[in-house]
């Protein structure tokens, strides 16, 4: 339980700051220096954390790494020129989509209550994104949050299982 509130504490205060910087330079530029932190502590963690790191398993990382990198400036982007209020939820529920999306397309079928979560899921995000205040900006903020979901949610279905390329 402590791993989870301190992951979501993190979290919240890396997408606080990434705003923050979103606001006052391009959110590319913000992520790729904190992608470049990122990999200056992955590269001394490889040196002194043993591991067994193919050429598959870091080419599927950068991919991944891309992906979330391009979903993580879009994410910044809309909570910059919109509102966190706005792009949150929509990040939240189109991430959530990736893995339903990966599992019906392996055969899975929701259950009914499944299908009903989902149902309410829209209504609420629906409801959570009608903010009057942004009229103007509220558009874009709503595409750049799709595009930031949608990139995670691509970037997220392939980990924890095996390859699709190993026998």
């Amino acid at each position: 339980m402590l791993l989870g509130v301190l992951a979501s504490v993190l979290i919240g205060v890396s997408d606080y700051y990434g705003r923050f910087c979103a606001r006052r330079a391009h959110a590319m530029t913000s992520v790729g220096t904190a992608f470049i932190g990122g990999l200056a502590i992955t590269s001394v963690l490889l040196y002194f954390v043993p591991s067994a790191i193919d050429f598959e398993a870091l080419v599927l990382g950068a991919g991944s790494g891309a992906l979330m990198a391009f979903a993580l400036s879009a994410m910044w982007h809309s909570m910059a020129i919109s509102s966190a209020a706005v792009a949150s939820p929509i990040v939240a529920a189109f991430t959530a989509l990736g893995p339903l999306v990966y599992g019906v397309g392996a055969g899975e079928r929701p259950s009914p209550v499944v299908a009903a979560g989902i149902a309410l899921a829209v209504v609420g995000l629906l409801a959570a994104v009608i903010v009057p205040d942004l009229a103007g900006q509220l558009r874009a903020g709503i595409a750049f949050a799709a595009t930031a979901g949608g990139g995670s949610a691509a970037a997220a279905p392939g980990a924890g299982r095996p390859s699709p390329w190993r026998p």
